[in-house]
């Protein structure tokens, strides 16, 4: 931790006087890793949480794996499936934290991952998200690589428009509640739903980042790269979506979004081996470069 702060919980602070962090958990058919999530929130050496975990109609064993908890700041609420948009605002609705932070079912925090990013938020007013290093975790071997090492400072909208990944990986920010002011996640999207939600957000304050890793995210067992269609459709939408805040973004910066999407997903077709698609994305990226 920086110099001249001292983590409250460890100075011996009451608990009325530390900031209640609210952690929102979304879990469909999560048995397998569902507890390892768990213990890691009870191994934080920040106290003062509670855990949302929205069980979003799961039809495994994902409700037996959560009665094994003993622990008030536990808090459990069953759902029928809805996807994980309904299920991340049914937790921002309960939520009661002066601060927010995402916690998918499978992924893992660092035990300094909350008291870290907390430390930014209580000493600096300005600033209303916090992100942190993030590694990926091999589901098979368990092995951590670097995956997010975010840069910079200030309003993140522009940087967000040209879905820059120094700022953005995934649901790695803290966030502080004053900001969020009824924002949710469109229940529409199935993918790219957590940088639509940001992007709501990304002018209501100041982004800033610690150089410790606050996320442990598992990969190799399922991805939105496998359904490639789908992707692109949410794409589609993420562009739509921005189009329509308030206010509206930039011509430029619509132009910027919409040659990143058409990169990626070149990248991606060609990759799947799906040369009609990957083409017809080059020739979108090619139209948008011309036009800056």
């Amino acid at each position: 931790m920086s110099r001249g702060w001292e983590d409250p919980a460890r100075a011996g602070a009451s608990d009325a006087a530390l900031p209640l962090v609210s952690i929102i958990m979304p879990a469909y058919n999560a048995a397998r890793f569902i507890e390892q999530a768990i213990c890691s929130v009870l191994e934080q050496t920040w106290l003062k949480w509670e855990l949302l975990v929205i069980n979003d109609g799961s039809t495994d064993d994902t409700l037996a794996h959560l009665t094994k908890f003993n622990d008030d700041r536990i808090k459990v609420l069953s759902q029928p499936n809805k996807g994980v948009s309904a299920a991340r605002n049914t937790g921002l609705d309960m939520a009661v934290g002066k601060y927010v932070v995402f916690l998918d079912a499978d992924d893992v925090l660092p035990k300094n991952s909350i008291s870290v990013r907390v430390e930014v938020l209580e000493t600096r007013p300005e600033a209303a998200f916090v992100d942190g290093v993030v590694l990926a975790l091999d589901h098979r071997t368990g092995k951590l690589t670097p995956h997010h090492q975010p840069s910079g400072e200030g309003i993140p909208f522009d940087r967000l428009m040209r879905m820059d990944e120094r700022v953005f990986f995934g649901p790695s920010w803290m966030i502080r509640s004053s900001v969020l002011m009824g924002a949710r996640f469109p229940v529409e999207m199935r993918h790219a739903e957590d940088l639509a939600f940001y992007l709501t957000l990304a002018r209501r304050g100041q982004y800033r980042h610690v150089d410790e890793v606050v996320l442990h995210y598992r990969r190799g067992h399922g991805s939105a790269m496998g359904d490639l269609d789908g992707l692109a459709k949410g794409y589609a939408q993420l562009k739509s979506y921005a189009a329509k805040l308030s206010p509206p973004p930039e011509k430029v910066q619509l132009q910027k979004m919409q040659k990143r999407i058409a990169g990626i997903l070149w990248r991606s077709y060609v990759k799947a081996g799906r040369p009609r698609k990957a083409l017809s994305h080059l020739w979108s990226w090619i139209k948008h470069t011309d036009n800056e």
